[in-house]
């Protein structure tokens, strides 16, 4: 990953502090001519630049909504039409259908966070995809599970809430890959998710089951959770191969072999292999991602209006998901 140095100094305002606002902030900071100028937080932080006003941050150039899920609107509305310049807001949008039926900031000027867009795993599953090694691919699946819910500050924070966190993990962690296999292979068409309460002192959902349809009979299958023990996974399985990633490895197996003993057929032998390390699908997507929205910023050039409407279109699939087993 290369760190790119920009030329002209940008002039930054923040709405959101602690956990992961924090680690997006730092990110910001180490770039050179980035200037944090003003942080808006509820509550006094010494030795930043905060403030309780959020007209202190309307002479920025850019302004980044960091803050929880359930806020994210009121922000967007407020600096809809005060605020000229650049948005960076967290995914998703809006928590609700009737905040996304009113969002109408500026496309070209709003760039919401879906980060695994900007990940070494996307681009190796679009070189996959595009290349149809894998024949008619009727099955995808994905496993992420990485017990934050073990973590003191979990319980304490507005994620183990349900009414400041009424769709759960299907809204904090699946609308990631929700969108990842939206821009690689079209819309979801139906939504369908298992979501119930695990840990004890909490209520938000915190485990998740998902089926997801896609055009062309492609079928995608998601557990989330933050209870069980960690997974990461991403498989594909077409009519020619399977393509998975799994233990910070890609591998893509093509071909129909035959077990010489049974005669019957098993596993294909590894036709490509390519290296990951947890940087590349934690870390690096977001900082990819921060270099592409303030490249765009320090050109003075427009987001893509297709970006703006596909945040909205995944947003609005995953409002209107049915939790059929709860």
């Amino acid at each position: 990953m290369i760190d790119v140095v920009y030329k002209m100094k940008l002039n930054v305002g923040a709405i959101g502090y602690k956990n992961h606002a924090k680690k997006i902030l730092e990110i910001f900071e180490k770039k050179k001519n980035i200037f944090i100028s003003k942080i808006y937080y509820p509550k006094k932080i010494n030795g930043i630049n905060f403030t309780n006003n959020l007209n202190d941050l309307i002479e920025c150039d850019i302004i980044l909504i960091l803050s929880p899920n359930y806020t994210h609107y009121k922000y967007l509305k407020f600096f809809k039409k005060k605020f000229k310049g650049y948005i960076f807001c967290e995914k998703p949008p809006v928590v609700s259908l009737n905040q996304l039926y009113n969002l109408n900031n500026n496309p070209k000027k709003t760039f919401f966070n879906f980060n695994l867009r900007h990940s070494k795993v996307f681009s190796i599953l679009k070189e996959v995809i595009k290349k149809k090694k894998l024949g008619r691919i009727y099955h995808a699946y994905v496993s992420s599970s990485h017990l934050f819910g073990k973590n003191v500050s979990y319980k304490k924070s507005w994620r183990s809430k349900k009414r400041l966190n009424k769709l759960g993990l299907i809204e904090n962690v699946g609308i990631h890959y929700i969108d990842l296999f939206s821009v690689l292979f079209d819309k979801p068409e139906l939504i369908l998710h298992s979501s119930n309460n695990l840990l004890k002192n909490t209520n938000a959902y915190d485990n998740c089951s998902v089926f997801i349809k896609y055009p062309k009979n492609l079928k995608l299958f998601m557990y989330l959770s933050y209870v069980t023990a960690f997974d990461f996974n991403i498989k594909l399985i077409g009519t020619n191969g399977i393509f998975e990633i799994y233990n910070n490895k890609a591998e893509l197996f093509l071909g129909h072999k035959k077990n010489s003993f049974t005669k019957r057929y098993c596993k294909p032998p590894v036709s490509k292999s390519w290296k990951l390390s947890e940087e590349d699908i934690q870390e690096n997507s977001l900082k990819e991602s921060i270099n592409y929205f303030l490249s765009v910023c320090t050109k003075k050039k427009n987001f893509p209006e297709k970006d703006f409407k596909n945040s909205i279109e995944i947003n609005k699939l995953i409002l209107n998901s049915k939790n059929i087993i709860n």
